[in-house]
């Protein structure tokens, strides 16, 4: 019996502690943060026209660190009748990085992407590779 009797003040005592643990975590104020960032809203633009040729226009040719886009770069010049290719290479390929710019040979153009980006009325359609 006095066995039985120590579990049950045991047992007792361990409500009441939760209790009063359980009263004190609620008289306290608790707050919650979004974890999500707060981002600026995003304007849509419209989808540029497509067109209807690309014989006789300028198309830039937009690559990163790697050469998958050389290709397409050079196979346009040699298949598109009096087409002008401007090659752009030196984006970075992570934030922090540098950039690793390589140049195609004539009649192909080379060009900056801080240039491009001052003037990219300079082209009449992009090509963008290897994720962009």
């Amino acid at each position: 019996m006095k066995g039985r009797n120590i579990i049950y003040t045991i047992a007792i005592c361990i409500v009441l502690c939760s209790l009063v643990g359980f009263v004190s975590i609620a008289s306290e104020q608790i707050s919650i943060l979004n974890p999500r960032p707060s981002r600026p809203p995003i304007t849509a633009q419209p989808i540029a026209p497509r067109l209807s040729s690309i014989e006789e226009k300028t198309i830039a040719v937009i690559a990163n660190y790697n050469n998958t886009m050389a290709p397409i770069a050079e196979e346009l010049v040699k298949t598109i009748p009096n087409i002008k290719v401007i090659f752009i290479s030196d984006l970075p390929v992570a934030p922090g990085q540098s950039p690793r710019p390589f140049d195609l040979e004539p009649p192909i153009s080379n060009m900056s992407l801080e240039d491009f980006e001052k003037d990219p009325q300079v082209a009449d359609a992009a090509i963008l590779g290897n994720g962009f």
